[in-house]
């Protein structure tokens, strides 16, 4: 008996411990790192791990960490990665650690979190919703893990010795670059960087151009300078400047050079993103200067954890208790004290006992001016970054002819959508063909006066002088339809436009049309009915119009950009919605197809069968052919 009881009780206990095994969860997540020394992914992981223990959580969180040293896979191949498995649907990873540029790509594929976590939890991120790192069409997609700002190192021993202060603006920094470069030299000291600028040809070089021209605005609330500003113009001159007084076009290109600089204390100035490394003790970090004092910039750079939407239903809840630890406020704090990481949750710079020991890194969070990348402005982010640098690159690094307007002018062209404006301060082509539009519309409308002169009246006895001002109304009509076309295009102007086209040819030839049935040489019903009812049958033609307009919007326009091959102008240009709405579209021209060729058969009718129809022939001849321009044009 006491064997089956242990028996028993064995069997018992390991049903328990079966039973606990498959509750358990296993969630993955995937991430990537340049440099394997400085990642904080493990402990995070790690961090989570143990708090999923101590607290009887049963989740594991594991991690697949790439980097140079166990992948061949670098920065943008890890986006092609991510993309990859995102495509694919795959559930392969619950959690992502991605780059915060990649925020609009990944957007659709991931799970919007202000859905998922607390309120409370995403208020301690101060704004987050206003950046685009984070929240993309009205969901936040991911939270920031860690923060990246660019900081200056400055050489404080240096400064010391020829009793000059850290630059605040980039006149201060050229000035005291000139004099120190200079005093060194005489000293026969050939290896000192006094800047090292930091424009390499990658994704650093575009965050350091962006903070640069960010660092010519005027005031501290003032927007990013337009691309074809003056203040924009004098950024790129005084990159050049820095270049080439202070540094070398190996020096402002080279990157590895700059940690080593930053290791051994060898520079001056050096422009770098805020290490949670130790640096020579010569260095002091501070905000980088600006066009003005008390002007500075900085990208906001850093990675985002992002849940996958694929993942599987049942893993959901456990996939936001991890994601909520390692964005709470408690693993935050210790990413600052522990890692010297900046973090997202501003609170945490009040502290004391964070900012106690951490008073360079606090002070430049305080002090930050951050902007972020312009993702949004493209498709594809990189093919955008990569000839914004090949432009900027081709000024900073190429002859003195090169025009630093221009560059900037076809910078400004890869995004920017061209139309005619009347409000244009570019071109005054747009006023042009507005002062044209309304000159036509004021001659086709004066026009009229001849309608009620008398002698006149045989001229004009084909239709009455209602349906004449009606037709001349509908030539109006169609002026304004190219009208439409000035200004940006829009869904709304797609259907105006779609809708004027087809309303101004029933306004004018309709009336036509109406004669030409009610005139028939032979009486019928309907030629009987119709000069007895001219403003119904005019009536019908029009509801028609307006009845399979508004089918239309049921799958709505569209605005398609074409985005042109090297320094062409974009433009945009009207997309019918789906199939339903082509399918009206070509109902509506077969409709108005139909009527034209009742037009030529009654034109034919009444030219061939009464003799007396030629003066209505000759004003025909004239309508018809406008007809046909209007159709196929």
């Amino acid at each position: 008996m006491n064997s089956i009881n242990k028996l028993f009780l064995i069997y018992i206990f390991c049903s328990i411990l079966l039973f606990e095994t498959v509750k358990a969860t296993v969630l993955n997540a995937l991430a990537f790192s340049v440099v394997e020394e400085i990642q904080i992914y493990s402990y995070l992981i790690n961090y989570f791990n143990d708090y999923s223990i101590k607290n009887n959580l049963n989740i594991t969180l594991n991690l697949n960490l790439l980097t140079p040293k166990n992948s061949t896979v670098n920065r943008d191949e890890f986006f092609s990665l991510i993309d990859s498995f995102l495509q694919k649907k795959s559930n392969k990873y619950d959690i992502y650690f991605y780059d915060n540029i990649y925020t609009p790509k990944f957007e659709p594929y991931f799970l919007d979190l202000n859905k998922l976590l607390p309120k409370e939890h995403i208020n301690l991120y101060k704004s987050i919703e206003n950046y685009e790192s984070y929240s993309y069409n009205n969901k936040l997609v991911g939270l920031p893990v860690i923060i990246n700002y660019s900081a200056l190192y400055s050489n404080i021993e240096l400064l010391n010795k020829y009793n000059k202060e850290i630059p605040k603006t980039w006149d201060e920094l050229l000035e005291t670059g000139k004099y120190i470069l200079k005093q060194e030299k005489i000293k026969n000291n050939t290896n000192i960087v006094i800047f090292n600028g930091l424009f390499a040809d990658n994704e650093v070089g575009s965050v350091t151009i962006y903070e640069f021209l960010h660092s010519y605005r005027d005031a501290i609330n003032d927007p990013f300078p337009d691309l074809n500003s003056p203040n924009a113009v004098n950024a790129l001159k005084m990159m050049k400047k820095l270049k080439n007084e202070l540094s070398s076009d190996y020096i402002f290109q080279n990157l590895e050079n700059t940690f080593s600089d930053l290791l051994n204390g060898t520079g001056l100035f050096l422009k770098f993103n805020y290490l949670n490394l130790p640096v020579n003790k010569v260095y002091k970090a501070t905000i980088l200067p600006g066009h003005k004092n008390g002007i500075s910039s900085t990208i906001v750079g850093g990675y985002n954890i992002g849940i996958n939407s694929y993942l599987m239903k049942e893993k959901e809840e456990d996939v936001v208790k991890a994601v909520m630890y390692i964005t709470s406020k408690e693993i935050q704090r210790r990413l600052i004290t522990e890692h010297n990481c900046f973090s997202g949750i501003n609170s945490l710079y009040n502290e004391y006992e964070v900012c106690k020991n951490k008073e360079e890194l606090c002070e430049i969070y305080k002090n930050a001016q951050p902007i972020v990348r312009p993702t949004s402005k493209t498709n594809d982010y990189n093919k955008y970054s990569e000839r914004f640098r090949y432009y900027i690159f081709k000024y900073l690094y190429g002859n003195d002819i090169v025009d630093p307007a221009k560059m900037l002018r076809k910078i400004d062209d890869i995004t920017r959508i061209y139309y005619i404006s009347i409000s244009s301060k570019d071109s005054i082509a747009g006023k042009i063909i507005a002062i044209v539009y309304i000159l036509l519309s004021i001659i086709i409308l004066s026009s009229s006066i001849f309608i009620f002169i008398k002698k006149y009246n045989y001229n004009f006895s084909f239709l009455s002088k209602d349906f004449w001002i009606l037709s001349l109304l509908g030539y109006i009509l169609l002026i304004y339809t190219s009208f439409v076309d000035l200004e940006r295009v829009t869904p709304l102007r797609c259907h105006l436009k779609f809708f004027l086209q087809f309303m101004s040819f029933t306004i004018v030839y309709i009336p036509i049309f109406h004669k030409l049935i009610s005139n028939y040489p032979e009486e019928n019903k309907i030629s009987i009915w119709a000069k007895s009812h001219r403003y119904i049958f005019l009536s019908i033609f029009i509801f028609l119009d307006i009845l399979i307009n508004g089918l239309i919007f049921i799958q709505p326009y569209t605005v398609k950009t074409v985005v042109t091959i090297d320094s062409s102008k974009n433009f945009q240009k009207c997309k019918v919605g789906g199939l339903f709405s082509k399918t009206v579209m070509i109902v509506m021209v077969t409709y108005k197809i139909l009527i034209f060729y009742g037009h030529v058969f009654f034109y034919l009718l009444n030219g061939i069968l009464n003799q007396q129809y030629l003066i209505f022939v000759h004003a025909q001849q004239c309508i018809l052919s406008t007809f046909y321009y209007q159709l196929f044009y």
